[in-house]
Formats: C-alpha cells, sequence, structure tokens
C-alpha cells in the first residue's frame, strides 16, 4: 500500500488481473499492519501449544513453519478458483488470504471440540487421540529412537510380538485401544524401556513386516546413508573449487522424459555478478563498478563475518 501498488491501482492497467495477498492477520481489523511470518502466526492462533510437549513448554518446541506450507497449498487452489471465475466471467479480481485465517481449519478439531464440549486442548506432543502407544521410543545406541504408531489391537498384538513384551499384551490397562489411550503414559514408558534393547533399523524392519507403522528416527548422518535415498540416487557428487569434491543433495524431482542433474557446484559469493550486470541487465563497465564501489553489489563477505571466521 505505501507502494502504491494496490489491486485498485493495478487493476487500472489489467482490468482482468488476479491478485493474491496473503497478510498475517488481514487486511482489516486491529491487526492490520502488524508484521509476521507463518510461526508467529501459529503461535498466536494456538497451534505452538497444541503440538508443545505435556511435561515442555512451547519455546522449546522450535519452528515448524506449517502455517506457511498451508498459506502455499491454500493460495494455490483460491488463486485457482478465481481464474475459473474470470474464465467464465471475463473478471478479475482480488483475494485475501490471511495466513492465520487459512490455518485454523488445520486445527478445527480442537476448535469444534471446546465450541461443542467446553474442553480446552493442552499440549499434545506425539499423543493421537485414539491411538497408543503413538509415539518416540528409545533405541540402543546413542541418542537412537523409533517412532510407532499402533491404530487397533490387532497391531497392538504384533507389536508385543515382535518385542517379545508378552507381558504388555496380557496388561488389562492395555488390552484395549481405549484403555491404551486411558494409560497412555504407563504404556509410553513400559515400551521404551523394551525398545531400548533393540536397534532401531532393524525393529523398524520388522515392525513393518507385521504390518506395525514405525519408522527409525535419522539424524542427518544416518539419512545421508539411507538405502532408500541410495537407491533412487539421489545425493550427486560434485567439485568445487577450494572445498573439494562431496555428495550433495540433488534434484527432488524425477521426470519420465526430462532426464536432469546438477550441472554445477553451490555459487560462490559475486561469481555470477558480471555475468548477470553486464551480460543480462545490460550495465556498463563503468557503472557496474559505480555499483562495486558504492557497496550495493555483493563482492565480498563483511568484515564482521570475516573476523569470525578466524
Amino acid at each position: 500500500e505505501r507502494a502504491n501498488i494496490t489491486y485498485e491501482v493495478l487493476r487500472e492497467v489489467n482490468p482482468n488481473l488476479i491478485m493474491l495477498r496473503m497478510p498475517a492477520y488481514g487486511l482489516a481489523g486491529p491487526y492490520k499492519n502488524y508484521r509476521g511470518f507463518g510461526t508467529h502466526v501459529e503461535g498466536m492462533i494456538g497451534h505452538h501449544l497444541i503440538r508443545t510437549y505435556d511435561d515442555g513448554t512451547p519455546d522449546e518446541m522450535g519452528d515448524a513453519f506449517t502455517a506457511d506450507a498451508v498459506a502455499g497449498v491454500m493460495g494455490a487452489w483460491a488463486v485457482t478458483a478465481a481464474l475459473r471465475h474470470r474464465a467464465r466471467t471475463g473478471q478479475g479480481q482480488q483475494i485475501e488470504m490471511p495466513l492465520a485465517e487459512a490455518f485454523l481449519p488445520v486445527i478445527g478439531e480442537y476448535i469444534m471440540d471446546y465450541t461443542m464440549n467446553r474442553r480446552p486442548t493442552g499440549p499434545q506432543g506425539n499423543s493421537h487421540p485414539s491411538h497408543a502407544p503413538h509415539g518416540i521410543y528409545p533405541t540402543s545406541g546413542d541418542d537412537r529412537w523409533i517412532a510407532i504408531d499402533v491404530a487397533t489391537d490387532e497391531e497392538f498384538g504384533a507389536l508385543c510380538g515382535v518385542l517379545g513384551a508378552h507381558a504388555l499384551a496380557r496388561d488389562e490397562r492395555f488390552c484395549t485401544g481405549g484403555a491404551r489411550v486411558e494409560h497412555r503414559k504407563e504404556l509410553d514408558a513400559a515400551l521404551g524401556e523394551v525398545t531400548r534393547g533393540f536397534n532401531n533399523e532393524e525393529l523398524f524392519h520388522a515392525l513393518q513386516d507385521v504390518r506395525v507403522a514405525a519408522g527409525p528416527v535419522h539424524d542427518d548422518l544416518a539419512a545421508f546413508h539411507s538405502p532408500q535415498l541410495e537407491a533412487r540416487g539421489f545425493f550427486e557428487e560434485l567439485t568445487m573449487e577450494g572445498v573439494g569434491t562431496h555428495r550433495y543433495p540433488g534434484i527432488f524431482t524425477k521426470w519420465a522424459n526430462t532426464p536432469n542433474w546438477i550441472r554445477t557446484p553451490p555459487v560462490k559469493l559475486g561469481e555470477n555478478n558480471e555475468e548477470i550486470y553486464l551480460d543480462l541487465l545490460g550495465y556498463t563497465r563503468q557503472e557496474y563498478d559505480a555499483l562495486c564501489a558504492r557497496g550495493l553489489v555483493g563482492t565480498t563477505y563483511t568484515s564482521e563475518v570475516l573476523k569470525a571466521r578466524d
């Protein structure tokens, strides 16, 4: 608005324009001019609290950026709907889609639980409304874990069979889904003591074999050596001057008729400046040098960064 490029101004140039605006909280109301990104929106509408562990605080949860991800999908849907409207009527329009309002339906079940039952939702952590066990459990090794999700009595029986945890299978507190949810804390503690004796990769495959949803919790090194990613050829080897030859994450799509791969290593600071300014944008050498002299074109790191490396 301060730059005077609102929809009202732009539609004078192009009456068929479709313009999507995605402020944090809306183009009207007391929060109109508040700055915010997806993570701030999630805090404002309660998502940070919901995904907090019951023995922790929201500040421990880190950033998930779920509101940003949802906004991309919802924004694409809104523009698609506007394109259909324009195809039928010839009319463009402005779409207002605040991040907060786009994300609220994601936690709709908790809102309904309060409006219908007056039951506020506290921290949920890894818990599930009807699945138990449902969480992350320790395994052998240093800081090694496995994620397990049991939805039915049959799956719980299969889990106990793989673990040899026959006492858990016979425990009345865990015999039904409702009982397991009611006693989920006791179940999580007991299950964790059993899983500690297993390797997370081996347990993952054993549980998958009996149709129990499970997966190892990988750190970056384990992901780097994932047999799935290896089989897919995801990582690609590149050589970079001054750095050497290393494997890098590759292209995340595979196209049936367009083979693709990483062609160049990561760009170094200022490496393509002249190509962009002189060849693509048409600046003269004198103009380009003047921009560099004024510090408007990045050619080196700041003194603060260079000092931090020493």
